[in-house]
């Protein structure tokens, strides 16, 4: 059970913060799992504060919210500062169209 929840863990942690959206075919993929014991897994990840999000059982996805900090692997802090990076070239963007509609008067 320790490895699939860390293996869900996992799967929350390689997905862009503004959209951690897991489903319940890719969970029971992963930890070789049948599709009616994701929810169980997942609901035990959620009460051991693994993470945080909701379950929607209509569309069978996981929006997750918050993931427990972890140590991370060089390749880990290497996509961190890739998002980090992809993150601040869109604020970047951002300023620019404000400033330039700024200046227009708009």
């Amino acid at each position: 059970e320790k490895i699939r929840l860390m293996a869900v863990v996992e799967l929350s942690f390689t997905r862009p913060a503004h959209h951690r959206v897991l489903e319940f075919s890719e969970i029971s993929s992963l930890c070789s799992l049948p599709l009616n014991q994701v929810e169980i897994l997942v609901m035990r990840a959620l009460s051991l504060g693994l993470i945080k999000g909701t379950i929607d059982e209509v569309d069978s996805k996981v929006y997750v919210s918050w993931v427990q900090p972890r140590v991370l692997s060089r390749q880990q802090v290497g996509d961190i500062v890739n998002r980090i990076g992809e993150w601040k070239s869109s604020v970047d963007q951002m300023l620019t169209l404000l400033q330039n509609q700024a200046a227009q008067g708009v």
